[in-house]
Protein backbone atom coordinates (compact mmCIF):
# COMPACT_ATOMS: atom_id res chain seq x y z
CA UNK A 1 0.00 0.00 0.00
CA UNK A 2 1.37 3.39 -0.96
CA UNK A 3 1.33 6.09 1.72
CA UNK A 4 2.83 9.53 2.19
CA UNK A 5 4.48 10.82 5.35
CA UNK A 6 3.03 14.04 6.73
CA UNK A 7 5.06 15.98 9.28
CA UNK A 8 3.49 16.15 12.77
CA UNK A 9 2.84 19.88 12.29
CA UNK A 10 1.41 19.17 8.80
CA UNK A 11 3.89 21.64 7.30
CA UNK A 12 4.30 19.43 4.20
CA UNK A 13 0.64 18.41 3.82
CA UNK A 14 -0.12 20.91 1.06
CA UNK A 15 2.94 19.82 -0.92
CA UNK A 16 2.08 16.12 -0.51
CA UNK A 17 -1.47 16.76 -1.71
CA UNK A 18 -0.12 18.78 -4.64
CA UNK A 19 2.18 15.88 -5.52
CA UNK A 20 -0.80 13.52 -5.49
CA UNK A 21 -2.92 15.91 -7.56
CA UNK A 22 -0.17 16.27 -10.16
CA UNK A 23 -0.80 12.67 -11.24
CA UNK A 24 -4.44 13.34 -12.07
CA UNK A 25 -5.39 13.77 -15.70
CA UNK A 26 -8.25 16.10 -14.80
CA UNK A 27 -9.23 18.38 -11.92
CA UNK A 28 -10.92 16.43 -9.16
CA UNK A 29 -11.09 16.32 -5.38
CA UNK A 30 -8.54 14.30 -3.44
CA UNK A 31 -9.72 12.13 -0.57
CA UNK A 32 -7.14 11.37 2.08
CA UNK A 33 -6.82 10.23 5.66
CA UNK A 34 -4.11 11.14 8.14
CA UNK A 35 -3.09 8.22 10.37
CA UNK A 36 -0.81 8.61 13.36
CA UNK A 37 2.56 7.00 12.64
CA UNK A 38 2.42 5.42 16.10
CA UNK A 39 -0.43 3.16 14.92
CA UNK A 40 1.74 1.76 12.14
CA UNK A 41 4.56 1.15 14.61
CA UNK A 42 2.26 -0.36 17.26
CA UNK A 43 0.76 -2.77 14.73
CA UNK A 44 4.29 -3.70 13.62
CA UNK A 45 3.48 -2.97 9.98
CA UNK A 46 6.60 -3.18 7.85
CA UNK A 47 7.35 -0.12 5.76
CA UNK A 48 9.91 0.92 3.23
CA UNK A 49 10.68 4.36 1.89
CA UNK A 50 10.35 4.21 -1.90
CA UNK A 51 10.22 6.85 -4.61
CA UNK A 52 6.65 7.81 -5.40
CA UNK A 53 5.32 8.38 -8.89
CA UNK A 54 4.82 12.12 -8.71
CA UNK A 55 6.31 14.89 -10.84
CA UNK A 56 7.51 16.42 -7.55
CA UNK A 57 10.80 14.55 -7.24
CA UNK A 58 11.57 15.93 -3.78
CA UNK A 59 8.19 14.96 -2.32
CA UNK A 60 8.35 11.55 -3.97
CA UNK A 61 11.82 10.85 -2.60
CA UNK A 62 11.36 12.26 0.90
CA UNK A 63 7.80 11.43 1.89
CA UNK A 64 6.58 8.41 -0.07
CA UNK A 65 6.47 5.03 1.68
CA UNK A 66 5.13 1.57 0.92
CA UNK A 67 3.50 -0.48 3.66
CA UNK A 68 4.53 -4.10 3.23
CA UNK A 69 2.98 -7.52 3.87
CA UNK A 70 -0.49 -6.23 4.67
CA UNK A 71 -3.47 -8.50 5.03
CA UNK A 72 -7.15 -7.76 5.30
CA UNK A 73 -7.02 -8.77 8.94
CA UNK A 74 -4.18 -6.33 9.63
CA UNK A 75 -6.14 -3.49 8.04
CA UNK A 76 -9.26 -4.28 10.08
Amino acid sequence: MSVWYVEPDESNLERVLTALAANKSYIDKIDYAVIDEKIIADWDIKRRQTPGQSPDDYASKEWHWDLMELSGLTLL
